[in-house]
């Protein structure tokens, strides 16, 4: 019995449509899926990697489960050609899942009658932490960061990063220089006692986790490998939200103290390393993003008809984009009191900060 799965990926490239040929990556061949189009975001078309899968996949009552072993490698292929492609037209290029994302394709007379009994892909709805919202008021929190100018203009520029794991790398730059150690030593023993205290649910593991693709980004040396955008992608606003409360609340800056100081508390913030719930302060006028990511995790939806559709007899996920704001967090909100409310007597206090020459960075 013979499978054909299928990943799909939307890409967007700077100006015009490209022209894109089937290329082979080992089992795996890659493909244009659908006619591009050009929209206000660039010029979008759909491609696909595809391998053949001996036997039977795992199942789960009526849905089929893709598992990592078979999907990774074909997200690796379709990051190697949007990279070959960007370097050959010379251009930006983002990845995106349509609403259908995967595909399954019987082969066989077996594996038609084998897929019949199934209905889906399982989408295991794995969430990816929202962004912070933060609360910053320059009139109270200038004058808090007069000691750490250089800190504030590495959280602006790792702002300015659009791809995951550019971003990610920026990030981190704000943590050794706040802590002025390196960064196995500032994720090994200073970062996680630091943010422990913090109320968001940081762990151990999971700045090591941060630190594990951290080095996957920065260095290709003698690495067995580096790390990609469909990993960074899930991880990189929980390092935006650390980054902004070291920032903000670490009491001596460029020192590997971990003492902390409570001056600055976000309006909205992931409670979670996986996205599961998330904490709302209350009396914030906010903005959260809730954009969804794919059933495996890796990259987020497309938000248009890419008019990608699959034969009959083959099987696709379950549901689509079409998902609500309690899919996309988790379904649970952590609804708080307002903890930097300031009274009255407080707000009279505040002057304004006494204009001061900024000092590029040392």
């Amino acid at each position: 019995m013979l499978l054909n799965v299928r990943r799909y990926a939307v890409v967007t490239v700077n100006g015009k449509l490209p022209t894109v040929t089937t290329l082979t990556c080992g089992e795996v061949e890659i493909r244009p899926a659908t006619t591009g189009f050009l929209w206000e975001g660039g010029a979008s078309f759909v491609i696909e990697a595809c391998v053949p899968y001996g036997g039977t996949l795992p199942t789960d009552g009526d849905m089929i489960v893709i598992p990592g072993d078979v999907y990774k490698p074909l997200q690796s292929a379709i990051e190697l050609f949007v990279n070959m492609l960007a370097v050959q037209m010379r251009s930006k290029r983002s990845i995106a899942s349509p609403s259908l994302y995967a595909s399954v394709e019987p082969v066989d007379e077996a594996a038609r009658v084998w897929l019949r009994a199934f209905k889906h892909i399982k989408r295991e709805i794995p969430q990816t932490p929202l962004r912070i919202w933060p609360r910053v008021e320059p009139r109270r929190h200038l004058p808090l960061l007069l000691d750490r100018l250089d800190g504030l203009a590495l959280l602006a520029e790792a702002l300015c990063h659009e791809h995951p794991t550019g971003r990610l790398h920026e990030l981190m730059r704000v943590f050794e220089r706040a802590f002025a150690a390196g960064p196995t030593r500032v994720c090994t023993h200073l970062l996680p006692v630091f943010l422990s205290p913090a109320g968001y649910g940081f762990t151990p593991d999971e700045v090591q986790v941060w630190l594990n693709l951290r080095d996957r980004s920065v260095h290709a040396d003698r690495r067995p490998d580096f790390a990609l955008e469909s990993e960074t992608h899930p991880v990189v606003n929980r390092v935006e939200q650390a980054a902004y409360d070291v920032l903000f609340n670490k009491s001596t800056w460029r020192d590997e103290a971990t003492s902390r100081r409570e001056v600055f508390h976000p309006w909205f913030a992931a409670n979670d390393p996986n996205g599961a719930s998330s904490v709302l302060h209350k009396g914030g006028d906010i903005n959260i993003d809730f954009r969804p990511f794919d059933g495996f995790g890796a990259y987020p939806f497309f938000l248009k008809n890419c008019g990608l559709e699959i034969p009959e007899g083959w099987v696709g996920p379950e549901g689509g984009a079409e998902l609500g704001p309690a899919q996309l967090a988790g379904g649970n909100f952590l609804v708080r009191e307002d903890p930097q409310a300031m009274t009255a007597t407080e707000s009279e206090s505040i002057t304004e900060p006494v204009p001061t020459p900024f000092q590029p960075p040392q």
